[in-house]
């Protein structure tokens, strides 16, 4: 798997949300592009990399984790394009009326494209 980084966008940051820990323990490699000086236990760090090295990393790659900005990024779809599909962090947030809940997805897009293409992570 993969965890694009751009350290100035959010995507590089300490610590990992639970889910990306939990893929780890279950025995995925995941590599990350943010810059070396971010270190993650487990996570295998290329630093920065150039677009070509980044899409032959996106080629190698069964999922893509989705983090940080922009929201409704063109990542998602280089990855889908690629062969990967993409890990789409979700979540809730209650509204005015009681029951009701709202979701926020890091790609609004791509939530209802769904399996094997798009598997939306709900973030507790």
């Amino acid at each position: 798997g993969l965890i694009p980084g751009k350290e100035s966008l959010g995507h590089c940051q300490t610590p990992m949300p639970p889910f990306v820990q939990a893929l780890i323990d279950a025995g995925f490699e995941v590599h990350t592009s943010c810059p070396r000086s971010m270190a993650f236990k487990g996570i295998i760090n290329h630093g920065r990399i150039s677009p070509r090295a980044f899409i032959l990393l996106l080629r190698e790659s069964a999922f893509v984790i989705g983090l940080g900005n922009p929201i409704d990024s063109p990542t998602p779809l280089e990855a889908i394009a690629n062969g990967a599909a993409w890990l789409n962090p979700v979540s809730w947030e209650k509204t005015e009326r009681q029951h009701v809940k709202r979701s926020h997805a890091q790609h609004q897009g791509l939530k209802l494209l769904g399996v094997p293409y798009v598997y939306n992570v709900v973030l507790t």
